[in-house]
């Protein structure tokens, strides 16, 4: 199975750093859990990484759908009040505090919409996508918040099944 890698790059054509230098080993992590899970697969897996707008951590591209992974690096207990998130007493960040998000989970559904819209065609019909209209409507796009904190303990938030309609992750 390839496996490509792209970073974000300035205008001068330099790889862009990373959001913050925490992003670097989970990111590795996830693309070496797809090499991996999915190594005999034929398909082409796409990643890139540093993303500048928007500002995901990672999107992973392939034939299957598109995944949008955001990356928090938090210790304590992670739970929610209401609609925010927090570690142990301190409010998880949720992207700029500007844009109104309450959680994670809002931001990383913000960028998928954001991709959604740039990658599908407009009403002129022009798409990123290949493929038919039908077909790149088709296309799956999966979010993910991904906790990089060996510190973060997820257990009272996977005990409170759901979190703005979706099933918390199965594992610590």
């Amino acid at each position: 199975m390839p496996v490509k890698l792209y970073v974000d790059q300035d205008s001068k054509g330099r790889p862009s750093p990373p959001h913050h230098t925490h992003e670097v080993n989970p990111v590795l992590e996830i693309l070496n859990n797809i090499w991996k899970t999915f190594h005999p697969d034929q398909r082409t897996f796409v990643a890139i990484s540093s993303l500048r707008d928007p500002s995901a951590d990672l999107i992973v591209l392939a034939e299957v759908g598109i995944g949008i992974i955001e990356l928090k690096h938090c210790e304590g207990v992670i739970h929610r009040k209401g609609s925010h998130w927090y570690a142990d007493n301190r409010k998880i960040k949720a992207g700029s505090d500007t844009l109104g998000r309450k959680n994670p989970h809002e931001q990383v559904q913000e960028y998928a919409l954001e991709l959604r819209n740039k990658l599908l065609p407009s009403a002129s019909g022009k798409g990123w996508l290949p493929g038919s209209r039908a077909e790149q409507e088709k296309c799956q796009f999966h979010t993910a918040v991904c906790f990089t904190d060996t510190q973060a303990r997820l257990r009272l938030i996977k005990s409170d099944i759901q979190i703005n309609g979706i099933e918390t992750l199965p594992w610590e």
